[in-house]
């Protein structure tokens, strides 16, 4: 997905643009600055076999992309998770998707990297936990080109363009 002309083309023309804000209105990362951090994260991976899924418990953190733009560049396939499950839900959702490994946050501002054991490849480039109808947790499918699409559809839809400037709630399921 990232190894594509698109986002070359992006880096070309906005790299030193702001791409990522804090909550307080500085900017967190330029579109260079995730390229950079990025290839920097990639080695992190040398030891997870290509084509293996890889859970991700990152949470709300300016590194997301760059993490992402790694996995798949070493051909992995990311799980995210929520970093509210409890152990032993983490466990079984790794264990459900055959995840190779699990990457979290790092105090020291890095990434920590806890190879599980070889995996078996699955044929996406991202999966997705739901619960569905059955309350049984189960992974879904993505392609690059479906993730692609639905970021192309939900930018028409809400008149989203290139000087937008978006500010995403999800809402912590201990408020509710």
């Amino acid at each position: 997905l990232f190894r594509s002309a698109a986002w070359r083309s992006v880096l070309m023309r906005r790299g030193d643009e702001p791409a990522i804000f804090s909550a307080d209105g500085r900017v967190a990362r330029t579109f260079a600055g995730i390229e950079s951090e990025a290839r920097g994260m990639e080695s992190a991976f040398d030891r997870v076999q290509p084509g293996a899924p890889v859970g991700v418990q990152f949470g709300n953190d300016a590194r997301f992309p760059a993490l992402l733009l790694a996995l798949w560049r070493r051909g992995l396939v990311p799980v995210p998770l929520d970093r509210s499950l409890a152990a032993d839900a983490i466990s079984s959702a790794l264990e459900m998707c055959g995840a190779a490994a699990i990457v979290r946050q790092n105090l020291n501002e890095g990434i920590a990297v806890e190879r599980r054991r070889d995996a078996r490849e699955v044929d996406a480039d991202f999966l997705k936990l739901t619960s569905g109808t059955t309350g049984a947790p189960r992974a879904i499918r993505f392609r690059a080109a479906q993730l692609f699409a639905d970021c192309e559809a939900v930018c028409d839809t809400m008149g989203i363009g290139a000087t937008a400037v978006n500010f995403g709630v999800i809402p912590d399921r201990k408020s509710t």
